[in-house]
């Protein structure tokens, strides 16, 4: 194997890791659920109660990326 092409692996598991949300906490499951359900009071404008629900979804998973992004948006 190439350098360029083990440059190119070892480049991309990081950024596939990245993409692929965080996995590794344990409320992994009830933070996504808190991400989904502040998704739907943030398309209707009520964004303090998003707040809320995008705070609760990044305190059970510090490494949810889309949690904190609503969080900022909201």
């Amino acid at each position: 194997m190439s350098r360029l092409a083990m440059a190119v692996l070892a480049a991309a598991a990081p950024l596939a890791a990245l993409l692929s949300g965080c996995h590794t906490c344990e409320n992994h499951k009830k933070s996504a659920e808190s991400l989904e359900l502040a998704e739907i009071p943030y398309k209707n404008g009520r964004y303090d109660q998003a707040k809320q629900l995008y705070s609760r979804c990044v305190e059970m998973c510090a490494e949810n990326v889309e949690g904190w992004l609503g969080l900022a948006n909201a």
